[in-house]
């Protein structure tokens, strides 16, 4: 199940659901009190679904998006609250798209990925898979919708477990598993590509 817990070291956690399955935490709508959050619960086992949770206790959780036998993964909401990526199997691929925000009408794949995370001021998607990140860039069309723009690949990581944006803008912060040991050992920094990407994609 989900809790919050102040940051106060003294309020004990409180529990925000009480589904049955599994539940994993994943980021928050921006502006808001509402996480997001993917799981796999027993009233439909059959394919993970993307929720949304108030923390305050204003609401019960209520599924965003459930792909009919698929296993849904890793969504982030851009910035601006407008659009959520993600990654799916199902086209018998993991791969990542985008979803508008809050009425899901517009759909858009990006490409292969097993994980997917928006830049800090949402101009670019950074892809990961296999240990290899790409960078795609996300220009806003006049109808609200969004266009994919240049996709290029950045870097090259061994044994990549996870992968989160430092939200001062100067990089990634990779979970890396050394090969071999079944243990994570080393949390790694990659700073400067924003640069590196901007030097390929002039303009952008």
């Amino acid at each position: 199940n989900l809790y919050t817990q102040p940051a106060d070291g003294v309020t004990p956690p409180r529990q925000l659901d009480d589904r049955v399955g599994e539940t994993w935490a994943q980021t928050w709508i921006p502006g808001t009190n509402v996480l997001v959050d993917v799981g796999w619960h027993m009233d439909d086992i059959d394919a993970a679904a993307i929720s949304t949770v108030p923390i305050d206790g204003s609401g019960e959780p209520e599924v965003l998006l459930r792909i009919p036998n698929a296993d849904t993964r890793s969504p982030r909401i851009r910035p601006d609250g407008k659009w959520i990526a993600y990654t799916s199997d199902e086209s018998g691929e993991r791969a990542a798209y985008l979803h508008s925000l809050p009425d899901l009408a517009r759909k858009i794949p990006v490409g292969v990925a097993n994980q997917v995370r928006w830049s800090v001021n949402g101009n670019q998607l950074i892809l990961e898979r296999d240990g290899v990140f790409r960078g795609v860039s996300v220009i806003d069309a006049a109808d609200g919708g969004l266009v994919l723009g240049d996709d290029v690949e950045f870097a090259r990581i061994e044994g990549v477990r996870d992968v989160h944006m430092d939200p001062l803008g100067r990089g990634l912060l990779v979970l890396r598993q050394v090969p071999g040991t079944g243990r994570v050992t080393e949390l790694e920094m990659v700073r400067g590509w924003f640069q590196e990407v901007a030097e390929l994609l002039p303009g952008r």
